[in-house]
């Protein structure tokens, strides 16, 4: 998934601690114990501020939740991706500039660069919606890309930077007049070991706990492509606010185990401690969710998101969720909670009138006005269907698949719809 990034007080803080205060003790315990040229030591300081930021980015990519409930997921994944690319810059011109007599030295440093020049490059294109979600070629590419190759091997390509990390430390090691600075040398295992630990316990630690544990009680078919699964909580796990998704990976399932997926949750049972899930097939794992029985193992991270927080910022503007395909889901546990206290207006945008499987429900709900559409909708299409009170000071949430959502939200943007006025999921991965 991706999403629309928030900025925030608390989003400029988890910017300036990441690129700037984590690397500053280490960089001035190297400096102060460094004699040489200014220019050298500067060269050899780029390459130590991307091995901090590779450090830093490790940590974030085990999407920490209370820092995910500070800044989003959207900027914790921004930030993510930006300490990739500021380490994979400040290397090359590590790389570029530095010169060493020493074999071992100069291998290790230029292959950790390597890989991390094809982690990186790999990220943008199969991990996120940077250029994929725009540039139609891309995604047509990608779409190849994950029927050749899957979406577990992608992931297993970014944890390359594991080697990376290896081949850096052995670098930096190598070098004669750093690896006598006894402080600086602790210091730096140091930081490595707080990264790959935090790494660690988030892989293999943490998900063995109670709360991160459920049981599949229900698998429905809704169309030949969609599926509404139901998974029952452990007692102690965190329940979800309207709209919130999970990265879900369920136990002893071929293709299903390895790596967690995200989806969002359509709606809640309190009492019984249940989550329902819509997904719609859209990548190598989705299509095989029919497969997966009842009495499964699963096992949830989360949740996330920050719909909740928005409708809470915005508690005079009428709400107006617009979903394409299954990204409908989502939108109608906040429909059901906040039919009747505020005015709701929603729009299902679906491609053939066999997806419109929970129009029912939201007609149902006192005080929300349901429309559908075939395909995309044009700027008159949304004048038609949105009154101009709603555009005028509704907060749009809009949910479906990269493309659309960028779409849509272009049309809005014709329709007077402000910027901040739009919040949006987008269904990539």
């Amino acid at each position: 998934m991706m999403f629309h990034v928030k900025h925030s007080v608390a989003t400029v803080l988890a910017w300036v601690l990441c690129l700037v205060v984590l690397p500053l003790p280490l960089v001035r315990f190297l400096d102060a114990g460094l004699v040489d040229a200014p220019q050298r030591i500067l060269v050899t300081d780029l390459g130590l501020l991307a091995y901090v930021w590779w450090l830093v980015a490790t940590a974030l990519s085990t999407r920490p939740l209370w820092l995910e409930r500070a800044i989003g997921l959207p900027s914790l994944y921004f930030l993510h991706g930006v300490l990739g690319v500021a380490a994979l810059i400040s290397a090359g011109l590590h790389v570029l500039f530095s010169t060493t007599f020493h074999a071992l030295t100069r291998v290790t440093g230029l292959s950790a660069w390597y890989i991390e020049l094809f982690t990186v490059l790999a990220a943008i294109v199969f991990l996120s919606g940077w250029i994929t979600d725009r540039v139609g070629w891309m995604r047509r590419f990608r779409r190849w890309w994950e029927k050749v190759i899957t979406h577990e091997v992608s992931v297993w390509i970014h944890r390359l930077n594991f080697v990376a990390i290896a081949l850096i430390l052995i670098h930096i090691s190598s070098i004669p007049r750093v690896n006598r600075l006894t402080g600086f040398i602790i210091v730096l295992w140091i930081y490595s070991a707080l990264s790959l630990g935090t790494y660690a316990w988030a892989k293999f630690v943490a998900p063995v706990a109670p709360s991160r544990q459920g049981t599949v009680v229900a698998n429905t078919t809704l169309t030949p492509s969609t599926w509404q699964i139901g998974i029952a909580l452990d007692s102690h796990a965190r329940l979800p606010q309207p709209g919130d998704f999970y990265f879900i990976s369920f136990h002893g399932v071929p293709h299903f185990s390895s790596v967690a997926h995200p989806f969002s949750v359509s709606s809640l049972d309190r009492a019984k401690h249940t989550v329902t899930f819509t997904i719609h097939a859209s990548g190598d794992l989705t299509a095989r969710m029919g497969d997966v029985p009842t009495g499964t193992s699963v096992l949830l991270e989360g949740p996330f998101g920050q719909f909740d927080k928005e409708i809470e910022r915005h508690a005079d503007s009428p709400l107006v969720l617009i979903g394409m395909g299954a990204g409908i889901a989502p939108l109608l546990g906040i429909a059901q909670t906040w039919a009747g206290k505020r005015q709701i207006c929603v729009l299902d945008i679906v491609s053939r009138k066999a997806d419109l499987y929970y129009a029912r429900d939201f007609e149902s709900l006192t005080g929300v006005e349901f429309r559908s559409h075939l395909h995309r909708v044009t700027a008159e299409d949304v004048r038609q269907m949105v009154n101009p009170d709603l555009l005028a000071r509704g907060l749009f949430i809009v949910v479906g698949p990269a493309a659309g959502v960028i779409g849509t939200e272009y049309v809005l943007r014709n329709c007077g719809v402000a910027r901040n006025r739009l919040c949006d999921e987008r269904l990539t991965m």
